[in-house]
């Protein structure tokens, strides 16, 4: 929210004319009590279903080989992104009866096996979790394990790796565990390689404030009486090198940089476009500022912005210490007419972000080494297109809290 309200003063003076959309803890003892405390985040309404399965689906309680109890949440069809968390909670169901008639089924020793799921709803920084609690009593030790539908403003769903904004959470998370539980015997000692085997980034985390709460099935990183764990987990205890005490950024800096990068990659990677003392070519200037306009004011729909001239060029000149070059009739769709500045707002087409993998800071610049990836951080497909070198700059007066002087790419 602090980007949204840089943005807003930034463009005060603007006429957007588009609709809005109306374990252990840290430092801490091992923690299997309930999930923590939920924090300031924009929430969804939704109502529970209560939904009684059985296999085969013509028997009952009495003659079944399985039956599931379940709480279902539904979100609100009038908004798009209720229909969007909705078909995520569908899809939870389907792999869960998946999971029923492959594992549980064949391997039940109870009689009747069943399997009970409770849920929740949580808000975390921007991020809606689903939380189901499942108990499966279909062996005769019944156990429990959580599962979490993480899922963003849009009602689309993201894991660990989005949560962190690295493309290589799993992989901290996971040396962040073996370090707290280094040496404590209630633990099995295992390496950061084998605990990330035992951690689902998909559906074994929930946002929390500042981070996530790792889930670790029982049994698998202790003995089971010690049942499920809770890992909770913050941005400096994942990356200490880039956030925190230590780290090159505070988790405000590193959020508003990595958002910054996104927008600027974007723009300028389709013609490799180099930036030098905060310039760029008009083709990506637009590209830029199609990005900037549109989804600072998160309203991705159809249509036009209306951005007085003032207000367009000083955010342009806030993200890059430079005047905005002009437009360009084969970029982002923006014309200037009768001095306000006509952008369409559209969603990009495709995504890359830099992967930061070195920093040097001097004052309030800071050099950049990383690699260009293409998709999201949480995306399967993620994968290397190009390095690049950046050198930014702490400024106040942008909405990114940076201004980027140059930008290089290279093989």
């Amino acid at each position: 929210m602090d980007l949204l309200k840089k943005t807003a003063v930034l463009l005060l003076a603007a006429a957007l004319t588009a609709a809005a959309f109306s374990g252990c803890r840290k430092n801490g003892e091992p923690d299997a009590s309930p999930a923590p405390e939920e924090t300031t985040a924009p929430e969804v309404d939704y109502t529970v279903r209560h939904v009684i399965r059985y296999w085969p689906e013509d028997a009952d309680y009495e003659t079944c080989d399985y039956a599931l109890v379940a709480e279902m949440p539904q979100f609100p069809l009038t908004e798009t992104y209720g229909y969007a968390m909705n078909k995520a909670v569908e899809g939870y169901f389907d792999s869960l009866a998946e999971r029923i008639e492959t594992e549980y089924i064949p391997a039940s020793a109870v009689k009747p096996p069943h399997t009970d799921v409770t849920c929740r709803v949580s808000h975390a920084d921007g991020i809606t979790n689903v939380v189901f609690s499942e108990t499966h009593a279909y062996p005769e030790q019944p156990y429990h394990e959580t599962r979490v539908i993480m899922l963003n403003e849009r009602g689309e769903e993201v894991n660990l790796c989005d949560r962190f904004l690295d493309y290589h959470a799993d992989e901290d998370v996971s040396r962040a565990i073996e370090k707290l539980i280094a040496g404590d015997n209630r633990f099995y000692q295992k390496t950061a390689e084998e605990i990330a085997r035992l951690i689902d980034i998909r559906h074994g985390a929930e946002a929390t404030g500042n981070g996530c709460r790792i889930y670790v099935r029982e049994g698998l990183l202790a003995p089971l009486d010690e049942g499920e764990l809770g890992f909770e987990l913050e941005f400096a205890d994942v990356l200490p090198k880039l956030v925190g005490e230590g780290g090159a950024f505070t988790l405000d800096e590193y959020r508003g940089l990595i958002k910054l990068l996104r927008f600027v990659t974007n723009a300028v990677i389709v013609r490799q476009d180099s930036i030098e003392d905060g310039r760029l070519t008009p083709y990506s200037a637009c590209n830029f500022m199609g990005q900037a306009v549109t989804e600072l004011d998160i309203t991705p729909k159809a249509g036009r912005y209306s951005v007085d001239k003032e207000a367009f060029e000083g955010l342009y000149r806030a993200c890059f210490g430079a005047e905005f070059p002009g437009t360009d009739d084969n970029a982002h769709s923006i014309r200037l007419e009768n001095g306000v500045y006509s952008v369409s707002a559209k969603q990009p087409e495709y995504c890359y972000n830099v992967d930061i993998l070195e920093t040097e800071r001097d004052g309030d610049a800071v050099r950049i080494a990383g690699d260009i990836m293409f998709g999201e951080f949480g995306c399967a497909f993620s994968e290397f297109v190009l390095h690049a070198a950046v050198t930014v700059e702490k400024n106040p007066e942008s909405p990114f809290g940076w201004t980027v002087k140059s930008y290089k790419m290279s093989l």
